[in-house]
């Protein structure tokens, strides 16, 4: 499925995780799975899968920071003509370059998607289902 996903130019979600909402380790032992076999993410089914697979599922600032130098790096040297490059001893070629302009990419999405759910005002859904001869509060 990763394969085919990556082929399509598609992200791989993970399926939801099928064991007991209250067994959060081994949520964590099957999110991380699907990590190493290079899917991008989890479909969740609980509030409390959020934070656990974004952790696990998000870049670290390292990572961050090395494919952010990846990308200039690569850019300055296609600028002169060249096609690979050494950085930090790392052969870099096209190939990687994609891969780390896709991470900055993902980098700004997510900080874009938190800048906003910061400024979002939350609206008591309650005061939506309110009965004739409930309170209103």
């Amino acid at each position: 499925m990763v394969n085919s996903s990556n082929a399509a130019g598609v992200q791989a979600i993970d399926a939801v995780f099928f064991g007991l909402l209250t067994d959060r380790e081994e949520f964590i032992k099957e999110v991380m799975l699907a990590l190493k076999l290079g899917f991008k993410g989890e479909l969740l089914i609980h509030p409390t899968q959020i934070e656990p697979a974004n952790r696990a599922f998000s870049p670290s600032p390292n990572e961050v920071e090395y494919t952010r130098e990846v990308v200039s790096a690569f850019e300055e040297a296609q600028a002169k003509g060249l096609g690979a490059i050494s950085l930090e001893g790392k052969m870099i070629d096209y190939m990687n370059y994609r891969q780390a302009k896709d991470l900055v990419s993902l980098v700004k999405f997510i900080t874009e998607k938190k800048e906003k759910r910061q400024q979002a005002s939350y609206i008591n859904l309650a005061r939506f289902f309110l009965t004739a001869t409930s309170p209103v509060t």
